[in-house]
Protein backbone atom coordinates (compact mmCIF):
# COMPACT_ATOMS: atom_id res chain seq x y z
CA UNK A 1 0.00 0.00 0.00
CA UNK A 2 1.10 3.27 -0.94
CA UNK A 3 1.22 6.19 1.82
CA UNK A 4 0.51 9.79 1.48
CA UNK A 5 3.04 12.04 -0.52
CA UNK A 6 3.86 9.54 -2.17
CA UNK A 7 4.78 9.82 -6.17
CA UNK A 8 3.82 6.75 -8.51
CA UNK A 9 3.53 6.46 -12.03
CA UNK A 10 -0.18 6.01 -12.61
CA UNK A 11 -2.17 3.83 -15.68
CA UNK A 12 -1.22 6.00 -18.56
CA UNK A 13 -1.49 9.46 -16.78
CA UNK A 14 2.24 9.24 -15.99
CA UNK A 15 3.75 10.62 -12.79
CA UNK A 16 1.31 11.17 -9.41
CA UNK A 17 1.34 12.30 -6.40
CA UNK A 18 -0.73 10.54 -3.84
CA UNK A 19 -2.55 13.47 -1.85
CA UNK A 20 -4.89 11.73 0.25
CA UNK A 21 -6.38 8.05 1.25
CA UNK A 22 -9.87 8.42 2.05
CA UNK A 23 -13.14 7.42 1.91
CA UNK A 24 -14.86 8.97 -1.04
CA UNK A 25 -16.79 12.61 -0.30
CA UNK A 26 -20.67 12.33 0.70
CA UNK A 27 -20.79 8.66 1.34
CA UNK A 28 -21.25 6.34 3.95
CA UNK A 29 -19.21 3.28 3.17
CA UNK A 30 -16.01 4.59 4.89
CA UNK A 31 -14.38 1.21 4.88
CA UNK A 32 -13.71 1.89 1.08
CA UNK A 33 -10.22 3.99 0.74
CA UNK A 34 -9.02 5.47 -2.14
CA UNK A 35 -5.61 7.05 -3.14
CA UNK A 36 -6.65 10.76 -4.21
CA UNK A 37 -3.82 11.25 -7.16
CA UNK A 38 -2.59 14.56 -8.35
CA UNK A 39 -1.26 14.16 -11.80
CA UNK A 40 2.44 16.02 -11.83
CA UNK A 41 2.54 17.11 -15.69
CA UNK A 42 -0.59 15.91 -16.91
CA UNK A 43 -3.59 18.55 -17.19
CA UNK A 44 -5.87 16.03 -15.48
CA UNK A 45 -7.24 17.11 -12.68
CA UNK A 46 -7.36 14.81 -9.13
CA UNK A 47 -8.39 11.08 -9.80
CA UNK A 48 -9.25 8.65 -7.39
CA UNK A 49 -8.67 5.24 -7.50
CA UNK A 50 -10.04 2.58 -5.16
CA UNK A 51 -7.11 1.05 -3.39
CA UNK A 52 -7.72 -2.38 -4.47
CA UNK A 53 -8.16 -1.29 -7.94
CA UNK A 54 -6.76 -3.29 -10.79
CA UNK A 55 -5.38 -0.01 -12.43
CA UNK A 56 -1.99 0.13 -13.30
CA UNK A 57 -0.05 1.86 -10.46
CA UNK A 58 3.90 1.57 -9.98
CA UNK A 59 6.73 3.13 -7.82
CA UNK A 60 8.67 5.13 -9.70
CA UNK A 61 12.25 3.57 -11.08
CA UNK A 62 15.38 4.43 -8.89
CA UNK A 63 17.88 7.34 -9.40
CA UNK A 64 20.29 4.70 -10.16
CA UNK A 65 17.80 2.69 -12.85
CA UNK A 66 17.41 6.54 -14.20
CA UNK A 67 20.56 7.00 -14.34
CA UNK A 68 21.92 3.99 -16.28
CA UNK A 69 19.07 4.17 -18.41
CA UNK A 70 20.29 7.96 -19.58
CA UNK A 71 24.03 6.43 -20.21
CA UNK A 72 23.53 3.53 -21.73
CA UNK A 73 20.48 4.70 -24.29
CA UNK A 74 22.89 4.38 -26.89
CA UNK A 75 22.58 0.89 -26.55
CA UNK A 76 18.96 0.24 -26.25
CA UNK A 77 18.31 -2.08 -28.75
CA UNK A 78 15.21 -0.28 -31.37
CA UNK A 79 11.88 -1.74 -30.77
CA UNK A 80 10.57 -3.63 -33.81
CA UNK A 81 7.75 -2.30 -35.39
CA UNK A 82 8.62 -2.94 -39.21
CA UNK A 83 4.92 -3.33 -39.97
CA UNK A 84 4.12 -1.21 -42.98
CA UNK A 85 0.25 -0.92 -42.14
CA UNK A 86 -0.28 1.76 -39.36
CA UNK A 87 -2.64 -0.38 -37.40
CA UNK A 88 -0.40 -3.05 -37.24
CA UNK A 89 2.07 -0.27 -35.65
CA UNK A 90 0.00 1.31 -33.75
CA UNK A 91 -1.08 -1.89 -32.16
CA UNK A 92 2.33 -2.95 -31.57
CA UNK A 93 3.08 0.30 -29.95
CA UNK A 94 0.06 0.80 -27.65
CA UNK A 95 1.05 -2.90 -26.69
CA UNK A 96 4.22 -1.75 -25.43
CA UNK A 97 2.76 1.45 -23.69
CA UNK A 98 0.91 -1.26 -21.60
CA UNK A 99 2.84 -2.69 -20.79
CA UNK A 100 4.44 0.31 -18.31
CA UNK A 101 7.72 -0.89 -18.67
CA UNK A 102 9.96 1.90 -18.43
CA UNK A 103 12.92 0.43 -20.45
CA UNK A 104 10.55 -0.75 -23.48
CA UNK A 105 8.81 2.77 -23.02
CA UNK A 106 12.47 4.52 -23.39
CA UNK A 107 12.73 2.12 -26.33
CA UNK A 108 10.01 3.04 -28.30
CA UNK A 109 11.00 6.96 -27.43
CA UNK A 110 14.61 5.85 -28.89
CA UNK A 111 12.66 4.43 -32.38
CA UNK A 112 10.23 6.86 -32.92
CA UNK A 113 12.71 9.05 -32.54
CA UNK A 114 15.01 8.26 -34.59
CA UNK A 115 12.19 7.43 -37.19
CA UNK A 116 11.12 10.70 -37.56
CA UNK A 117 14.41 12.15 -37.70
CA UNK A 118 14.98 9.96 -40.53
CA UNK A 119 11.91 10.84 -41.99
CA UNK A 120 12.13 14.17 -42.17
CA UNK A 121 15.71 14.50 -43.62
CA UNK A 122 14.68 12.37 -46.50
CA UNK A 123 11.68 15.24 -46.89
CA UNK A 124 8.85 12.58 -45.81
CA UNK A 125 6.32 13.60 -43.83
CA UNK A 126 6.11 12.01 -40.26
CA UNK A 127 3.02 9.67 -40.21
CA UNK A 128 0.46 10.57 -37.29
CA UNK A 129 0.64 7.50 -35.98
CA UNK A 130 4.26 7.65 -34.88
CA UNK A 131 3.57 11.56 -33.57
CA UNK A 132 0.93 10.17 -31.92
CA UNK A 133 2.65 7.19 -29.75
CA UNK A 134 5.89 9.31 -29.90
CA UNK A 135 4.39 12.03 -27.71
CA UNK A 136 2.55 9.84 -25.34
CA UNK A 137 5.49 7.49 -24.78
CA UNK A 138 7.68 10.81 -24.20
CA UNK A 139 4.99 11.78 -21.51
CA UNK A 140 5.46 9.09 -19.55
CA UNK A 141 9.43 8.18 -19.83
CA UNK A 142 10.28 12.01 -19.74
CA UNK A 143 7.88 13.10 -16.58
CA UNK A 144 9.16 9.85 -14.99
CA UNK A 145 12.87 10.48 -15.51
CA UNK A 146 11.86 13.93 -14.66
CA UNK A 147 10.73 13.26 -11.05
CA UNK A 148 13.27 11.09 -10.50
CA UNK A 149 16.10 13.21 -11.40
CA UNK A 150 14.90 16.49 -10.21
CA UNK A 151 14.03 18.40 -13.50
CA UNK A 152 11.26 19.30 -16.02
CA UNK A 153 10.11 17.01 -18.86
CA UNK A 154 11.94 19.45 -21.16
CA UNK A 155 14.91 19.08 -19.64
CA UNK A 156 14.91 15.58 -20.09
CA UNK A 157 13.66 15.47 -23.38
CA UNK A 158 16.66 17.77 -23.86
CA UNK A 159 18.90 15.22 -22.35
CA UNK A 160 17.71 12.85 -24.23
CA UNK A 161 18.06 13.51 -27.62
CA UNK A 162 20.69 15.08 -27.36
CA UNK A 163 22.32 11.75 -26.34
CA UNK A 164 20.83 10.36 -29.11
CA UNK A 165 21.83 12.42 -31.64
CA UNK A 166 25.38 12.44 -30.62
CA UNK A 167 25.30 8.58 -31.16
Amino acid sequence: MYQKNDIVMYHHTGACRIVDISALPHTNNQEKQYYTLQPLFAATQTIRVFIHSQAFMRPLISLAEAKSCLQHIQELPNTVCSAKDARQNAAIYTKILETHDFEQCLQLVKTLYLKTQKLRKEGKAVPQTEQKFLKHAEAFVFGELAVVLGKTPAQIRNTVYTALCAG
